[in-house]
Formats: C-alpha cells, sequence, structure tokens
C-alpha cells in the first residue's frame, strides 16, 4: 500500500468516527422535527430506468412518514 492509500484510509475512518459520534445531531427521528407547515423534498437524482436514486428514495420515505404524522400545507419537490 502506497502513502496515499494510507492517507486516504485515514480519512475515511476518521470521517466514519466522526459521523457515528455526531450522527444524532444530523439524522433526525420525525418526532425531533418541528411541525412546519412547509416541507422541502430536496432532489437527488434519478436512475437510467427511471426509477430514484437510493438517497432520493430514502429523502421520498421521509418526506411520506412527515405528511402522514405532521400534515403540512405546502410540499415542494426540487431537483431531479
Amino acid at each position: 500500500m502506497n502513502l496515499i492509500s494510507i492517507l486516504i484510509l485515514f480519512v475515511v475512518i476518521g470521517f466514519y468516527t466522526y459521523i457515528l459520534k455526531y450522527h444524532d445531531q444530523w439524522i433526525l427521528s420525525i418526532s425531533r422535527i418541528p411541525q412546519s407547515d412547509w416541507l422541502l423534498v430536496l432532489g437527488a437524482g434519478v436512475e437510467t430506468n427511471n426509477r430514484p436514486s437510493p438517497i432520493l428514495e430514502d429523502r421520498l420515505i421521509s418526506a411520506v412518514k412527515y405528511v402522514r404524522k405532521l400534515n403540512p400545507k405546502h410540499i415542494v419537490l426540487s431537483g431531479t
């Protein structure tokens, strides 16, 4: 393994450790999100077979959960 590979490995491990330590500040359960009249769902791409990308699929599933629980008046979907 060369030096660049070792450095990349340390960066990846460090980033993963950081996410595990602070993930509760980024990933919220629906119950921790304040209620709002507006819901914005950011786009994240569509696969070549017209299926949502895995990230977009996760966002859409989360949006459905939010709508069922908190019933916002307005929903905005952005991007592709």
